[in-house]
């Protein structure tokens, strides 16, 4: 009975936190390779209208290697904390 009562509390101060959580019985996957990253920029449509961001296409493609390294490392970081902070 101590058992389920740990767990019920343990649930309960998750609960309070602000954070979501989700859980998933996925694997755990590697995360994107540079090339991998490079492949879906070029695959990305051109004229399109921007998401939210307002990063367009072009401006991806067009981007330099530097930063280019820059958000592949930001996938990377996002994908091994998996959190993304909202503003």
């Amino acid at each position: 009975m101590q058992n389920v009562r740990n767990f019920v509390e343990r649930e309960d101060s998750e609960e309070e936190s602000d954070e979501e959580v989700f859980l998933t019985a996925e694997p755990l996957a590697e995360e994107p390779s540079q090339e991998e990253m490079e492949k879906a920029i070029c695959n990305l449509k051109i004229n399109k209208t921007p998401g939210e961001d307002d990063v367009t296409a072009e401006l991806t493609k067009n981007a330099s290697r530097e930063l280019k390294e820059r958000l592949h490392a930001l996938i990377c970081k996002i994908w091994r904390d998996e959190r993304w902070k909202v503003d």
